[in-house]
């Protein structure tokens, strides 16, 4: 299973609420998953918040968490969304 999961305290919770419901499925239906989880909407820069976020979340899970992360920069998204056809 993959599990993305954007920097924030409510999908840290959400992501802990989705972990429980997976482990509740595994002990009812005697399965096994693989969890991993991939770190996105990173914005691009220098950002110390966001690479503690990162850094904490490998501790409590360093064998499910993807090396790599999915940037985002707001200008980018913004603009595409003002953009008409």
């Amino acid at each position: 299973m993959l599990i993305p999961l954007r920097p924030g305290l409510f999908e840290l919770d959400a992501m802990v609420n989705t972990l429980a419901e997976i482990f509740k499925l595994e002990d009812d239906f005697e399965a096994e998953y693989e969890i991993n989880i991939l770190m996105n909407m990173i914005p691009r820069g220098n950002r110390p918040d966001y690479l503690n976020f990162i850094k904490k979340i490998r501790e409590f899970y360093p064998d499910h968490v993807f090396n790599t992360t999915i940037g985002y920069q707001d200008a980018v998204a913004s603009r595409s969304t003002m953009e008409s056809k």
